[in-house]
């Protein structure tokens, strides 16, 4: 059925894009990856967010599931990280001014990569400090390249563009997010089912459900005795940190990487404050209609935000 479901898609997604190649006003204006600046942005928002959206999941469950927090606590740990991404976002557009983009925003992944080894070699017992210290920094980094990117993508575009650029911009980074809980979710629970060590004083259905996730063992759990309840949520707790451990090992590979690919795709753009003054960067490569998106794309000050995943109710 699955399958099925997705050869249906993308039948269906292929005779959109050749439909939209042939309007004049597409919903889905594909010419504008034809513009390499726009590309790079897009391209590093999506996995960025791709990354961000599994495991920041995974650290709201660790501090409810494994660290006993409510969702209200939960939530009010994760505020330090949003407070972090504000203060990047303004740091960064004013430095680049002086500062190449992609030096603040390869910097920027740098940080967040520093996070997610945090991530990697979080305990299953008093790991509140570890985790939220990885939030924060996760973050914050994240601050350059949400300002700077999406101030890329909406000045490549041509002026009566903007609007389907910033659409896309926004769609693309809801469909990173949702990936990303589908992808690194994935890999956490495989984990964790994986390093799960279940009691043999369980039943058949009861085992089933404890391995299906961190929530079904913890219900189970409150239908046994003491020690064999105690016994189920320990190794519970262990695997599910160990499922963390894991994505933020890989989260921190794909950061760095992402870091040298952001150097790579937009080292040759100038600081904002030499582009206004109509200074041009002799290391420019492309088209002409390429390099005169690069001079409009110049991060300029932005107001934005980002949404973090909030507190999940199991």
């Amino acid at each position: 059925m699955s399958i099925g479901a997705l050869v249906v898609g993308i039948f269906f997604g292929v005779l959109f894009v050749r439909r939209q190649n042939h309007l004049e006003d597409p919903l889905l204006d594909l010419s504008l990856f034809k513009i390499r600046v726009y590309r790079g942005a897009m391209m590093l928002g999506l996995l960025v967010g791709t990354i961000t959206g599994g495991s920041l999941l995974l650290v709201n469950l660790q501090l409810q599931m494994v660290e006993g927090l409510s969702p209200l606590k939960t939530g009010l740990w994760l505020v330090p990280g949003a407070i972090g991404t504000l203060l990047a976002i303004g740091l960064s557009t004013g430095l680049a001014r002086t500062i190449r983009p992609a030096f603040l925003m390869a910097g920027g992944l740098l940080v967040s990569a520093a996070g997610y080894v945090l991530l990697s070699q979080v305990p299953s017992d008093d790991s509140l400090v570890m985790v939220v210290i990885g939030s924060i920094l996760i973050n914050a980094g994240l601050g350059p390249a949400v300002a700077l990117g999406y101030a890329m993508i909406v000045g490549a575009a041509p002026p009566e563009k903007t609007g389907s650029a910033s659409a896309l911009s926004e769609t693309s980074g809801e469909f990173g997010l949702a990936a990303g809980i589908a992808i690194l979710g994935s890999i956490g629970t495989f984990v964790y089912r994986d390093e799960l060590s279940v009691p043999a004083e369980l039943s058949g259905e009861a085992a089933t459900a404890a391995r299906e996730s961190i929530a079904n063992a913890m219900a189970v759990a409150q239908e046994l005795p003491d020690p064999v309840a105690g016994d189920l949520i320990g190794s519970a707790r262990d695997a599910f940190t160990s499922g963390l451990n894991v994505v933020g090992a890989l989260a921190a590979v794909l950061f760095i990487a992402l870091a040298a690919l952001a150097w790579q795709w937009f080292k040759h753009m100038p600081p904002t404050a030499e582009a206004e003054s109509g200074g041009t960067d002799s290391g420019s490569e492309g088209a002409p209609s390429d390099d005169a998106a690069e001079t409009a794309a110049q991060p300029q000050p932005v107001a934005s935000t980002t949404a973090e995943p909030g507190p999940v109710r199991s």
